[in-house]
């Protein structure tokens, strides 16, 4: 594999969570569930906020998670900008939904995708400097980029880096090993749940359960209808349509969240599905 020299000086040497444990982490989807439900106090109460992709399923799996499958890099850098709230999964919006997801977060993800989807594949400089700002608001935090784990986003992640290291964003770079995605596969597979590709969620959850004594889990809804029969948007952010059942998905999503229910109700994780207690 070729590395390239900014993706080479975004490598780490350790991880940031190497050593760390917390007594709670909150994983926050981006399900039209979360709209109204005013979790957003109960997800900042948490020690440790990571924000995923919708779904995920979630057990404390029998294999550990050495740190060469979580490759983070240390870019302990001033920012020209104030601190500002940490956007969610995939960078999506939070200070006009703080209310129901939130203004904290640790780690967010980004999939190279995104670049092309919400910024144009940074056609102009209006779109870079949309995806500047956006960098900009991580503030420290741990930026999660899959850069192994499809094919084609290798010069999507690398226009990254490059603003990262350019503009000295003040982040955490982690990318993560194809071998994680195919152990977290392998694991599920093995305990008779047959996923295609596992969801981001699912692969925050498994690195969750090494490093959070409790685990809770907001957002995570893969059907077009609440529990009342109300529709639910896919995303909270956006007016995204999706096939949660298609074949032509790489993610088995509703299969993912039958896992998971079946963990809450085991008392393993806690779940939530709708309004938070004490939301107003």
């Amino acid at each position: 594999m070729n590395v390239s020299q900014n993706l080479y000086e975004l490598l780490p040497r350790t991880s940031p969570l190497k050593g760390k444990q917390f007594p709670s982490c909150a994983i926050v989807g981006n399900s039209g569930v979360l709209l109204s439900s005013g979790c957003g106090p109960e997800i900042d109460a948490h020690s440790f906020v990571i924000s995923a992709i919708v779904l995920a399923a979630a057990h404390e799996p029998c294999w550990d998670t050495p740190n060469s499958l979580l490759v983070v890099s240390e870019v302990e850098r001033r920012s020209s900008c104030p601190p500002n709230p940490m956007p969610p999964c995939n960078l999506a919006p939070v200070q006009e939904y703080s209310q129901d997801v939130g203004m904290k977060t640790d780690l967010v993800t980004m999939n190279p995708s995104v670049i092309q989807r919400a910024f144009e594949d940074l056609v102009n400089e209006t779109w870079r400097e949309k995806l500047l700002q956006r960098l900009h608001s991580l503030n420290g935090s741990i930026l999660w980029i899959p850069a192994f784990m499809a094919k084609g986003g290798k010069e999507r992640v690398e226009w990254v880096n490059e603003l990262i290291l350019k503009h000295h964003i003040n982040v955490r770079t982690a990318y993560p090993s194809l071998r994680l995605l195919h152990a977290v596969r392998g694991y599920w597979l093995t305990n008779k749940v047959h996923i295609k590709r596992p969801t981001t969620g699912l692969l925050m959850y498994t690195l969750a359960t090494r490093f959070c004594n409790q685990i809770y889990l907001y957002g995570f809804w893969p059907f077009p209808l609440d529990q009342n029969q109300n529709p639910v948007k896919y995303h909270y952010y956006d007016s995204l349509k999706y096939g949660y059942t298609s074949q032509a998905s790489p993610h088995t999503m509703p299969l993912e969240f039958k896992a998971l229910k079946t963990l809450h109700q085991q008392g393993a994780l806690k779940l939530t599905v709708g309004e938070c207690d004490g939301a107003t």
